[in-house]
């Protein structure tokens, strides 16, 4: 009687033994995917902002060129010669 209590015992301390060792490595499983997550979203981070860089001085370099533009087009209208009565007619 008192083996089968044993192994009964046994059986039941291997069986909470896998379980828990089952839960430890399911949580190690979920930290490590969580780590993986984090370095990933590191480094699409860091191609975002040099992403980012490179839209930023293209926008200024747009900004400066149609400032030129702006500044071309009110000198050509100054010097563009004024129509008068008889041209229109």
């Amino acid at each position: 009687m008192k083996l089968v209590i044993s192994l009964i015992l046994n059986v039941i301390f291997a069986i909470a033994l896998i379980v828990s060792l089952s839960f430890l490595r399911d949580e190690n499983y979920r930290r490590l995917m969580t780590q993986e997550e984090n370095e990933a979203l590191k480094v699409r981070g860091s191609s975002l902002r040099k992403e980012n860089y490179k839209l930023q001085a293209e926008l200024e370099k747009n900004i400066a060129a149609r400032s030129r533009l702006k500044e071309m087009l009110a000198e050509a209208r100054r010097s563009a010669p004024k129509p008068n009565a008889y041209q229109e007619q």
